[in-house]
């Protein structure tokens, strides 16, 4: 349960999305604009300005389909500042391994446009020759994410195989078919938070049945079990996006990206998660220790940490923007299994 009595602005906050939840959208509305008028507070500013524009918002599906809205999002010097680090931690962990094979199997699970992929291949993280498996729900991503992974003209990379599927629909025998055996990592930068808790035992089972390690990189938030309506989502959606949308007002982006990224992309992914069932939420960022839950409980077959099964790496990612200095959260899994 969350502190009702924590923050005034936080307090009206969840006034106003009980009251949409329960169909009282102009009273929703006008609760919003005074917070956003009144309190400064950014997010209900923008909520109100989307509700009151259209009933229903965007749909999960739709969010990415203008390819300005995804340049813009992952364009913001918080989100390169994160791939950066990840890379970083990334490298540091496969570097311990001591791994000295001559051909590397790698799998990207949700690999977007590739921008994460790229930076840790030109980190050096692999020392001999590199085989890809990009996995991605969007065929327009994966051919970018090709044309960004030959652009980087580098001549370990001698084999790119391209997944059009969601992880939740891929076995470990179809893995095991890409390559013909198992890989040495599996790569998941912002891609799991798509899968909701009861499917992600299941799906780190198959990565578990296939890859020697998973590099995991996740935004720490309370957006996956809860149903709607629930106070830690609705603090925690209220938490997130205020400061993201405050990091992106504060970045480097020119004006009309920022708006892009906040009205297209923001904005519809707080509403839909504030205000749809479960079921049809599409995204579910789960908190750092729900993930180390879900690694050290098993998962299926992925864990026994307790019992040696794998060594769990976790490292906290933090950024700081505006005058404000909000803190922009994620956190980076390094799962080994053992040889």
């Amino acid at each position: 349960m969350v502190d009702l009595s924590v923050n005034k602005t936080w307090v009206a906050f969840y006034g106003a999305i009980k009251s949409a939840i329960r169909g009282e959208r102009e009273e929703a509305i006008s609760a919003l604009k005074r917070l956003g008028d009144q309190d400064r507070d950014i997010l209900s500013h923008y909520l109100a300005e989307s509700m009151r524009e259209s009933d229903d918002g965007i749909t999960n599906e739709d969010i990415f389909k203008d390819n300005r809205v995804y340049e813009a999002v992952t364009s913001q010097v918080h989100f390169r500042q994160m791939r950066e680090s990840f890379a970083n931690k990334a490298t540091n962990i496969m570097s311990r391994q001591g791994l000295d094979d001559k051909d590397y199997y790698v799998l990207d699970i949700g690999v977007g446009d590739g921008k994460q992929l790229c930076e840790i291949i030109r980190k050096d993280s692999f020392g001999g020759r590199i085989h890809l498996a990009i996995l991605d729900p969007s065929e327009r991503l994966l051919e970018k994410a090709v044309e960004r992974l030959m652009d980087l003209r580098d001549a370990r990379i001698v084999e790119i195989r391209k997944v059009f599927d969601r992880i939740e629909n891929i076995t470990v025998g179809s893995l095991l078919q890409l390559f013909g055996c198992p890989m040495h990592a599996a790569i998941a930068s912002n891609s799991l938070h798509h899968v909701p808790y009861e499917q992600k035992g299941p799906v780190l089972s198959v990565i578990r049945g296939v890859c020697k390690m998973l590099l995991l990189h996740e935004l720490d938030a309370e957006h996956d079990r809860p149903e709607r309506g629930d106070d830690a989502l609705i603090y925690s959606v209220w938490r997130v996006f205020n400061k993201s949308i405050e990091l992106t007002l504060g970045g480097d982006l020119l004006s009309e990206y920022k708006e892009i990224a906040i009205k297209s992309f923001f904005v519809p992914e707080a509403r839909n998660i504030l205000l749809k069932p479960r079921a049809e939420r599409g995204d579910y960022h789960t908190t750092k220790e729900q993930w180390a839950d879900l690694i050290a409980d098993g998962a299926g077959e992925i864990g026994a940490c307790e019992d040696g099964g794998c060594e769990l790496v976790e490292s906290a990612c933090t950024f700081e923007s505006g005058p404000m200095k909000m803190q922009f959260q994620a956190y980076a899994f390094g799962v080994i299994n053992p040889a």
